[in-house]
């Protein structure tokens, strides 16, 4: 897409009219997520072997704006994330909105990616829900087979509304939920 954009720039700029690049169709991917693993983070923080589980279907529209500049939708259906606790016989679960994802520099590994989320940030038994609007720096981690670009949350946030707790604070809720 970026070689046709160049070439047709340089068919304007030989004729003398003004270039514009072309959006391409937009592309759609479903993808099944069922994963479990134990968090390494999670458990040092709560004292406790913690595990996550994802679940559901997301999914994913991948279009490119004029400027060849690719966007992502991710929409998550009957996807939930939840995290247990085994050996207390403990666990919490939550979904969340839609997620939208710019990639400003491509999406080659170690690109930055700038992404927004919308909805339940956490929702644990005996804490107050966490909801809102998150806007934080990601990079690009790995890509999927069909171009989905798997991106890892490495911040700055840059922007949150709504009922917004910091990362400690919602862990301590997590934990708390956790312990039983």
């Amino acid at each position: 897409m970026r070689k046709l954009a160049l070439l047709a720039t340089a068919a304007a700029a030989t004729l003398g009219l003004a270039a514009s690049a072309v959006a391409g169709p937009p592309t759609h991917v479903t993808i099944e997520d069922d994963a479990m693993f134990q968090s390494g983070g999670l458990t040092a923080a709560c004292g406790f072997p913690v595990w996550v589980t994802i679940q559901g279907t997301v999914h994913i529209t991948l279009r490119t704006d004029r400027d060849g500049v690719l966007h992502e939708t991710d929409a998550f259906g009957d996807w939930s994330i939840t995290f247990s606790a085994p050996s207390n016989g403990t666990e919490a679960s939550y979904k969340f909105g839609p997620g939208f994802y710019v990639y400003p520099d491509g999406t080659d590994v170690g690109d930055r990616s700038i992404v927004t989320i919308l909805g339940v940030d956490s929702n644990y038994p005996g804490a107050p829900a966490e909801a809102g609007r998150t806007v934080v720096v990601g990079e690009v981690i790995d890509v999927l087979p069909g171009g989905v670009p798997i991106v890892d949350l490495t911040g700055p946030t840059l922007f949150e509304q709504g009922n917004q707790l910091d990362g400690p604070a919602s862990r301590e809720n997590l934990c708390a939920a956790l312990a039983g």
